[in-house]
């Protein structure tokens, strides 16, 4: 299991690399990629920011389960260049 997993993880911050997550830099990097992209990863990985599960994203666009976890693993892929570099 990857510490992406949309089932086990402790919440989207544990998801997304504990206290990391909740450094200010990091946060700032999230609503600005949240605010530039509009594409299906980006939907789907604010979804998964305000705590819904893989399970009920995939329910309200229509999708199975695991293209939830590629569009999650697009989204953190295209954020993670966007983080500052000390986060």
């Amino acid at each position: 299991m990857s510490a992406w997993s949309l089932e086990h993880a402790d919440g989207p911050e544990a998801a997304m690399g504990g206290v990391g997550a909740r450094k200010n830099g990091v946060t700032q990097a999230i609503d600005q990629y949240l605010s530039q992209y509009a594409d299906r990863p980006a939907k789907v990985l604010r979804a998964f920011i305000e705590g819904r599960t893989g399970r009920d994203i995939a329910k309200e666009f229509g999708l199975h389960p695991a293209q939830i976890s590629r569009d999650l693993a697009r989204a953190r892929a295209r954020l993670s260049r966007e983080l500052p570099t000390n986060a």
